[in-house]
């Protein structure tokens, strides 16, 4: 799934439509080039889409959270050792879900 952006140019208000993975982006209408900071963790937020024969009473919100990156551990005192990480937890204390949603992430996305 590609992800778009939508931000408004600071130099004449237009709407500039830009990818996930962009930093730089040129306004299409005043030429003024932006550059993209990242304010935080990126948050995402699938689009609302409900079958006809579930209501809203039947769902219930869910958060999990993603984590994705390498792990660093020693065995030794010289064996330095990594692996890679992309798993997925729960957000939220005292639930009656699971601790993770056991799916491999890279397959969802």
């Amino acid at each position: 799934m590609e992800l778009k952006i939508v931000q408004t140019c600071p130099g004449c208000g237009a709407a500039i439509e830009l990818h996930e993975d962009d930093r730089l982006v040129t306004c299409p209408y005043c030429e003024l080039i932006n550059y993209k900071l990242d304010s935080g963790p990126e948050r995402y937020v699938l689009p609302w889409t409900l079958p006809a024969h579930v209501g809203e009473d039947q769902l219930q919100f869910v958060p999990y959270i993603r984590f994705k990156g390498a792990v660093y551990f020693t065995t030794g005192m010289k064996d330095l050792h990594h692996k890679l990480v992309d798993t997925t937890r729960l957000a939220v204390n005292g639930s009656h879900f699971p601790a993770s949603l056991r799916l491999r992430p890279r397959r969802c996305t």
